[in-house]
């Protein structure tokens, strides 16, 4: 197996290519995946409160500070689904994570069913350059994948993080099918002393190595869709003052309602 060397902010990161499997076989349908959520958005709001759909995309896109996943609004209680047939590997609360499920997924057919989605999806990034917050510099944003990542491998990792709840009929070690509810959504692991809960969220990752940071690490969009704003000049370049999203919200983000109104009234 060859490894492919791809330059990044802290080097030379490699990622693990074999030879590329036929997919064109593999049909979909909605008994092999389910979204982690019925409806599928990205967090348009920082907890804060802040305006930055880019600052809940995967990679260096806060100001520079790595983001393992991608984020997903969710108001609490919301419903968590086990996108694929797995394993649970992890029930715990973890620093930053809160409540967390880990779903180890080694079945040949459902590690196909996910790179046929990357295939099927065919998801570009959408903001690789942005604007810092503070000083207006251009850096590095949204990313494909961490070091070590390795798209050949012969298990995934998929996180559901910030959750309220387990759901009571699984534990460490439990199976769980396309579509089960394995918990619900909460605020757990934000430090609640240096922000509020303007925009609650699932936060979603898919990693092939249990590590810190981006080691590992996919960028979830390219297997998951969800609504993201696409008007550039207030999605990608800066983080936009709220009163002006607030005064346009109809538009260009009239299908956002429920996170604006979340917003206010938290």
């Amino acid at each position: 197996m060859k490894s492919l060397a791809y330059n990044t902010k802290h080097g030379k990161t490699h990622v693990k290519c074999g030879v590329k499997k036929d997919l064109s076989n593999i049909q979909i349908s909605d008994k092999d995946w389910h979204d982690p959520l019925d409806k599928m958005q990205i967090a348009i709001f920082m907890q804060s409160g802040g305006y930055a759909p880019y600052w809940s995309g995967f990679g260096h896109v806060r100001n520079g500070s790595k983001h393992q996943g991608v984020d997903l609004f969710a108001e609490p209680g919301t419903r968590v689904y086990a996108c694929l047939e797995g394993i649970v590997y992890s029930m715990s609360e973890l620093k930053g994570y809160g409540k967390t499920i880990i779903l180890e997924i080694t079945s040949n057919t459902a590690i196909n069913i996910l790179k046929k989605r990357k295939e099927t999806i065919n998801y570009k990034l959408l903001y690789p350059k942005i604007k810092h917050t503070v000083n207006n510099s251009i850096i590095d944003g949204e990313q494909a994948f961490g070091p070590n990542y390795d798209e050949n491998s012969n298990v995934f990792y998929i996180y559901y993080a910030h959750l309220d709840k387990y759901a009571t009929d699984i534990s460490v070690g439990s199976k769980v099918k396309v579509g089960d509810i394995i918990g619900a959504t909460g605020t757990t692991g934000i430090d609640e002393t240096k922000s509020k809960h303007k925009g609650p969220h699932l936060h979603f990752e898919i990693t092939t190595q249990i590590a810190k940071g981006l080691t590992g690490r996919v960028n979830p969009s390219f297997f998951i869709q969800y609504d993201i704003p696409t008007n550039t000049k207030y999605t990608y370049n800066s983080c936009v003052d709220y009163t002006i999203i607030k005064k346009n919200i109809n538009d260009y983000l009239p299908i956002y309602s429920k996170q604006l109104e979340y917003r206010e009234n938290n």
